[in-house]
């Protein structure tokens, strides 16, 4: 294996074994908001069923499946990190702090970036004009964000944003990312499901149960379809088409579903 390989495949090992057990926990989410044996069922099935729609559109239109992607990844990641904690303008901080990774990253290393795009067969082009376009409102957005929370005091949340701006300007586009994923988004969601949990134990058995059905479910997808595409392309479709299959019914289910029972998924404000 050849140094740059190493160097592509170590982010995406990373993300998988530090990153994936956090959407797993979707399976004991799932038990826990579920009013009954055919509530749960009809719910798990709702997620598959997703999830089965997200790869095909990737497969179909892998272009405009990357754009989808990349913008609900904006809100996703924006709610993850503003859920935590009270922000005197959460609307601002969710686009602010979800686009500095989804957006900025992307503008910024747009070198590495480009050539993720091009092994998962974007039109390189269209991904980065839209990119482009979207830099000038984020930009006016994080700078609207920044000085809010500065005006009401909130330092330490701006330290953070400040910090991960550096990481995005230091690191390339999949370790910056990988940063991010593993020491940020993951962990965090993982300590809060945890955390909130009534049994703690059941939940780690879930997320273990869940993580080898996903990770067997890939190993099997690459020895059916992939085995004769050149081994970058491969790891790269598998993962992030798998990541963007999960975090649809994900997003959902965490963003929208939960908050609706649980007053701990809201937004503070």
């Amino acid at each position: 294996m050849t140094m740059d390989l190493i160097y592509l495949i170590t982010p995406l090992v990373l993300m998988t074994l530090l990153g994936v057990p956090h959407g797993a926990l979707d399976g004991y989410v799932i038990k826990t908001v579920s009013r009954g044996t055919w509530d749960s069922l009809a719910l798990f099935a709702s997620y598959v069923f997703l999830a089965a729609i997200s790869i095909g559109s990737w497969v179909v239109y892998p272009t405009a499946s990357m754009l989808s992607f990349l913008m609900i990844s904006i809100v996703h990641f924006g709610r993850s990190d503003v859920c935590r904690q009270a922000y005197a303008k959460p609307l601002l901080a969710i686009f602010a702090r979800g686009g500095l990774w989804v957006v900025a990253l992307p503008t910024i290393q747009w070198q590495s970036a480009e050539i993720l795009f091009a092994y998962l067969q974007t039109d390189t082009a269209v991904v980065q004009g839209v990119l482009i376009v979207a830099m000038v409102p984020w930009v006016l957005i994080a700078i609207a964000h920044l000085s809010t929370e500065l005006w009401h005091g909130h330092r330490r949340v701006c330290v953070e944003w400040l910090t991960g701006l550096l990481i995005v300007i230091l690191l390339p586009a999949l370790w910056a990312i990988c940063v991010y994923f593993c020491g940020w988004h993951s962990r965090r969601h993982m300590a809060r499901v945890l955390s909130c949990s009534k049994d703690a134990k059941l939940a780690s058995r879930y997320m273990l149960a869940f993580t080898a059905l996903t990770l067997s479910i890939a190993a099997a997808l690459y020895l059916l379809f992939f085995q004769q595409v050149e081994i970058e392309s491969a790891v790269l479709t598998v993962f992030f088409v798998g990541l963007f299959a999960v975090t649809v019914p994900h997003m959902i289910l965490i963003d929208y579903y939960l908050p609706r029972w649980q007053a701990h998924w809201r937004i503070k404000s």
